[in-house]
């Protein structure tokens, strides 16, 4: 399987596939990081889980109006993040960012379970979580 082809995306632990987001970034370079992912998802063909690292952006006020951004790329690739996205975990350092990242999920309408999505204070904790996650859903696939 091909990988995103962006900075911002790292796949050395895929199918776990690390979004790791800067401290700053306009407009444009979050279209960019959308685009690319929204050209690799029809590429799936097994289960991934994404880890989004937003652990060093300190302005949750910059989320508000992104939210559109988001839940078009959402609606782009739903159809194949609905079939092979298995759960998502999310790195972020304060509680106010943690409310940000929530509202922009909830706005879009992308998390329908919420046992889909963890958040963590550092990345090794969720891409720990994120593996245990893989391994049980190929466990089920295999034993249903």
């Amino acid at each position: 399987m091909k990988h995103p082809d962006h900075p911002w995306v790292l796949h050395h632990a895929a199918p776990v596939y690390i979004l790791a987001f800067p401290e700053t970034f306009d407009d444009d370079e979050i279209a960019q990081m959308y685009d690319a992912l929204a050209h690799w998802w029809p590429q799936v063909r097994q289960p991934v889980i994404t880890v989004v690292d937003y652990s060093v952006c300190r302005r949750a006020d910059a989320w508000a109006r992104r939210s559109d951004a988001y839940g078009t790329y959402a609606q782009r690739v739903a159809p194949y993040a609905d079939k092979y996205l298995v759960a998502s975990a999310v790195v972020v350092r304060d509680l106010l960012m943690q409310s940000a990242v929530r509202a922009l999920f909830a706005a879009s309408d992308r998390v329908r379970n919420a046992d889909t999505l963890r958040f963590f204070q550092c990345r090794e904790e969720a891409i720990a979580w994120a593996s245990f996650e893989l391994q049980g859903h190929r466990y089920k696939q295999r034993a249903s």
